[in-house]
């Protein structure tokens, strides 16, 4: 049957859509026909597009935000014990290579060689007489510094060239020792002096150290292979910033108390000071995690009327963080104009939990009938001798004392967004 209705033709054996002038669309749904308007299908099109491209570009402003602007902190997640390591004498350094390289760790028996999971599958002696007392590896983890101490003779700063792949292989201890029976010595200490806290910058070509004098006086100084070094004012621990333009060191206070963590520019100018630290870490992401000693008193036991009779007191070190940025120039800016800086965040808290020292004492005083209130005196409960971030700055890991044996613990990282306060 043919059919002719206002310019439409078309057969119903065909079913044939066909467009005209009047701007409408006609089909067959359902054995019936339908004509829709092309304004309103083109309409619902743009709709469409514009709902995705608006969306898209929310997400794309919001991981810009959130990049560059949201106010953030570091908050600790889950903590595994990565290797406990028996000394045998003093813990020196850590060193934290790629993720398949593993860490190098530097005590008075040479340097222990563990791979990512932990497990000590290698240990390297120094050569007789002599002592690898730090060490510090390049970001590029291609070069390896470290301090060789030996009897009558000045500290060095020796180097030696790692794999050509290192950020895929594991360290290999046959070259290292090789490689080690003839390093290039890149730095001789003055009589008298010794050298510590190395720390490479972020482009792999100037090394931060201290040195430090017969009396204990210690100052930063930076050695540029083919360069003179230079030295950028008194300090320890120094920690360069992201873009390599400035530094963090800790400098004892005026008065007694715990030690600061200044910042300074790589030529020593411009010193702000931050808060109380120690042993400060700046990571790429643009963290300062560093540990703050405080005195705490801890109750133990009480006497029947509820006062407090047996406490502890003692000097704990907690880990904590601080958003720097890739230079510091926003603290920086902040705290020259007197605002106060009280963006800093508790990281790790130590273990308050009694220890073996706590339930001795406790358990002499039970045994002497001691029913006068008391107090013991304790150092530190967490004796931290390193913090690393992982080379990817989504981890952290903490070497320190427990007992005759020092624990690495890794920590993990993320970021959260900071509450208005």
């Amino acid at each position: 049957m043919q059919i002719d209705s206002q310019g439409l033709a078309g057969t119903d054996g065909d079913r044939k859509v066909q467009s005209v002038g009047m701007g409408s669309v006609s089909g067959s749904v359902g054995g019936r026909k339908s004509i829709l308007p092309v304004e309103w299908c083109s309409k619902k099109n743009r709709g469409w597009q514009w709902g995705i491209s608006a969306l898209l570009v929310l997400v794309v402003f919001s991981w810009i935000w959130w990049s560059l602007w949201a106010p953030k902190s570091l908050e600790a997640g889950h903590t595994r014990e990565v290797a406990r390591l028996w000394t045998e004498g003093s813990f020196l350094d850590l060193v934290v290579g790629s993720e398949q390289q593993g860490l190098v760790a530097v005590g008075e028996r040479g340097l222990s060689i563990l791979d990512e999971y932990g497990n000590q599958i290698g240990l390297i002696r120094p050569p007789m007489d002599q002592a690898y007392i730090g060490a510090a590896w390049s970001e590029s983890r291609d070069r390896l510094a470290l301090v060789s101490r030996a009897k009558n003779r000045e500290d060095q700063i020796i180097q030696v060239d790692m794999l050509a792949k290192s950020g895929q292989e594991r360290i290999d201890q046959k070259q290292l020792e090789a490689a080690l029976t003839a390093p290039e010595v890149i730095y001789t200490a003055e009589k008298g002096q010794r050298l510590n806290d190395l720390i490479w910058s972020p482009d792999g070509r100037t090394l931060a150290l201290i040195i430090e004098d017969a009396q204990g006086a210690a100052v930063v100084g930076l050695v540029t292979p083919g360069k003179e070094p230079v030295q950028v004012g008194s300090g320890r621990n120094p920690a360069w910033s992201p873009d390599g333009t400035r530094l963090v060191v800790e400098r004892p206070r005026n008065a007694p108390g715990p030690s600061e963590l200044w910042l300074i520019n790589r030529d020593g100018s411009g010193p702000v000071r931050l808060l109380e630290g120690e042993k400060p870490v700046w990571g790429s992401r643009g963290y300062l995690v560093y540990i703050q000693v405080t005195d705490t008193e801890r109750v133990l036991t009480y006497d029947l009327e509820g006062a407090p009779l047996f406490k502890v007191q003692q000097r704990i070190g907690e880990i904590r963080s601080i958003s720097l940025g890739s230079n510091g120039e926003p603290v920086s800016r902040s705290l020259a104009n007197d605002d106060p800086l009280d963006s800093d965040h508790l990281l790790l808290a130590p273990d308050s939990r009694p220890g073996i020292y706590e339930l001795n004492w406790l358990r002499q005083l039970e045994l002497e009938g001691v029913q006068e209130p008391r107090t013991l005196l304790l150092d530190q409960v967490n004796r931290f001798h390193k913090i690393e971030f992982g080379n990817n700055g989504r981890t952290l890991l903490i070497a320190r004392q427990e007992g005759g044996a020092v624990v690495l613990e890794q920590i993990g990282l993320r970021e959260k967004l900071m509450r208005a306060r």
